[in-house]
């Protein structure tokens, strides 16, 4: 298991799927788990930059993981965002039947994060919410 960590628009997902180009990779971005989500407290949280409670990431995550199968390698995207999140995430992986490979750290400015995020036109990019999600990471 692969898990890319980096603050919001430094790019984990475009190299999670150069990953899953070049290597055959499943890749598991939280923040699309999230966004598909119909659960009502998720899409608020989205919408305000606020992170999403500990239990449910993790229940989505545990979800996305038990249907890969186990010998296919993962790319984890955007998890764990809290060090609650990297114990837990630590803990499960013998149970998950997963264990952490590598883990890779993006960096980028505040500003540049801004201003490649407001141009991808998701409805969770707002200024305010980048700002927030920016200050929370």
């Amino acid at each position: 298991m692969i898990v890319l960590l980096g603050p919001v628009g430094a790019g984990k997902s475009v190299q999670a799927q150069i990953l899953v180009d070049s290597c055959g990779y499943e890749w598991i971005s939280t923040g699309e788990l999230l966004r598909k989500s119909n659960d009502p407290v998720v899409q608020d949280a989205l919408h305000s930059g606020t992170l999403v409670d500990d239990e449910t990431v993790k229940r989505i995550l545990s979800e996305a993981i038990a249907q890969t199968p186990v010998e296919t390698e993962i790319i984890i995207d955007g998890f764990p965002r809290r060090l609650s999140q990297a114990e837990w995430l630590e803990v499960e992986q013998p149970g998950l039947k997963r264990k952490i490979t590598h883990v890779l750290h993006i960096t980028l400015s505040k500003e540049a994060a801004i201003e490649r995020m407001t141009g991808r036109g998701r409805h969770d990019d707002s200024v305010a919410a980048i700002a927030e999600r920016t200050k929370t990471y």
